[in-house]
């Protein structure tokens, strides 16, 4: 699920081969079957029938020509991998030759360990760097010397902080009192940021197990790399495919509809090969993880008629507690006459089963407005990007959403 909630936009950044954009938002929001004039809820027995059809074509190229040199009578052939954090430390393998005991390698200059060698080739363990950026991979033995060019790409370094922010996500509508038939579905997104202290569940409130009215997140410390590539894709642990591709206004991946095959309860998703002009390719594993469905208890959701809620007695209650990460809320409180949305409570809470929704969290509650809510259970994967070692926190949700009258 994907909050409509407006994200801060901050100053863009470019960093060397890597466009770095600010965090303006992300841009796929849930599923909402509330386009009636009655509302959201079907009051009448007549129905409506609304057919929106949104046409977009975008048009991008990107084109990125490097060429590397390879200077000195010494051969360096290949560095694998060809990149590694500002923080140094990564175990690098050097090919070419000949080499031999009196082996040195520098990263631009700075010396590298050198672990062993043979003639064809040397293992070293890469120096710490000031900033991201190509570099030139210099080899010298006591008799030649050689020169690879943008050998070697540094990335600012972010280990224990988060690399990967996004969403996948499946919503199950509850009850049988729309004002058009709502159906299950789902859609996914990603993007991948410089290290940030900042965290998923910190797009719905200010601090955990709280709800917020009118929450906007502060995303100034959060700056999403272009990568250069169109496209990317995942792989479910059933052997679903995901593809998604690149939105550069939203600055994410996207994949706009999910069939229930492509979300998997309780599975895992790796990322495949990312071939973009920016970074050397590459892969992850664990991107994404998935929780099972639940049942939300409380409000009573479920049945031919929307229930009417109390601001004084809003008590959530969930099963499985405990199975997920942290649970997230949107409540949006809708103008019955216009079905224009006068209020949106957001919460991030502990998956301990239950939580009383502060009264005084309400500014604009009124009697007989449709109340439209969301509650969802977050997974986390365990996964890293190889490329800074961050962590990912792309959010698996199962949602339910159901909807009342506030009373």
């Amino acid at each position: 699920m994907t909050s409509n909630l407006p994200i801060a936009c901050s100053t863009a950044l470019a960093l060397a081969a890597v466009t770095l954009l600010p965090a303006c938002g992300f841009g796929l929001s849930y599923y909402n079957p509330t386009i009636g004039e009655t509302g959201i809820i079907d009051t009448n027995t007549g129905g409506d029938t609304d057919t929106d059809t949104d046409t977009d074509t975008d048009t991008d190229t990107d084109s990125d020509t490097d060429t590397d040199t390879n200077s000195g009578s010494l051969s360096i052939t290949s560095v694998t991998p060809a990149y590694g954090t500002t923080a140094g430390g990564q175990q690098v393998v050097i090919k070419g030759g000949p080499f031999d005991a009196s082996t040195s390698v520098r990263f631009s200059g700075v010396s590298a360990t050198v672990d062993s060698h043979t003639s064809s080739e040397v293992h070293v363990t890469t120096p710490s760097a000031s900033a991201e950026g190509s570099v030139d991979v210099q080899v010298s033995t006591s008799a030649d010397s050689g020169t690879l060019t943008s050998g070697f790409y540094y990335i600012q370094d972010a280990t224990g902080q988060t690399s990967v922010l996004g969403s996948i996500y499946w919503e199950h509508y509850l009850g049988s009192y729309w004002a058009s038939t709502p159906h299950d579905v789902g859609a996914a997104y990603f993007t991948f940021v410089s290290g940030t202290n900042f965290q998923d569940w910190q797009f719905w409130a200010p601090t955990m197990d709280t709800c917020k009215s009118g929450y906007t997140p502060d995303t100034s410390s959060v700056y999403i790399y272009d990568m250069g590539a169109t496209s990317a894709k995942w792989q479910s642990s059933t052997g679903q495919a995901l593809n998604f591709s690149w939105n550069s206004t939203d600055g994410e991946y996207e994949l706009a509809t999910l069939n229930n095959n492509q979300f998997v309860q309780n599975g895992t998703y790796d990322l495949g090969t990312v071939n973009g002009t920016a970074f050397p390719s590459f892969s992850m594993s664990n991107i994404a993880a998935t929780p099972a469905s639940f049942t939300l208890s409380n409000p009573s959701l479920s049945g031919s008629s929307a229930p009417h809620i109390s601001k004084s007695a809003l008590s959530l209650q969930w099963s499985g507690a405990g199975s997920g990460d942290y649970m997230i809320v949107e409540m949006d409180l809708y103008d019955s006459t216009t079905s224009s949305i006068v209020e949106t409570v957001t919460c991030a809470l502990n998956d301990d089963g239950s939580f009383n929704v502060p009264s005084s969290t309400w500014h604009s509650w009124a009697t007989n407005r449709e109340l439209l809510i969301i509650v969802g259970r977050v997974k986390l994967a365990s996964g890293t990007l190889p490329l800074n070692n961050g962590n990912t926190e792309v959010a698996g949700e199962y949602d339910v959403v159901g909807a009342g009258f506030t009373q």
